[in-house]
């Protein structure tokens, strides 16, 4: 489940593997530092994966 529905921001090695061109760009221009906020506490992502999780489950027994 991907946590950035919910929180809004995307790991910075997440951004550096998944999208290296974005993040190059925003290097270059000098941009990353605006764009970085901190990290999410554990439980917060545990939290927020249960509740994808169980939101994903009721949409999936409301198709069956």
């Amino acid at each position: 489940m991907d946590t950035v529905i919910f929180t809004g921001g995307v790991p910075l090695e997440e951004l550096k593997r998944d999208r290296p061109r974005e993040y190059q760009q925003m290097l270059e221009r000098g941009d990353l530092e605006k764009h970085l906020m901190p990290a999410p506490q554990t439980f917060e992502v545990k939290l927020w994966r249960r509740l994808g999780f169980t939101a994903l489950t009721i949409g999936i027994l409301l198709i069956c």
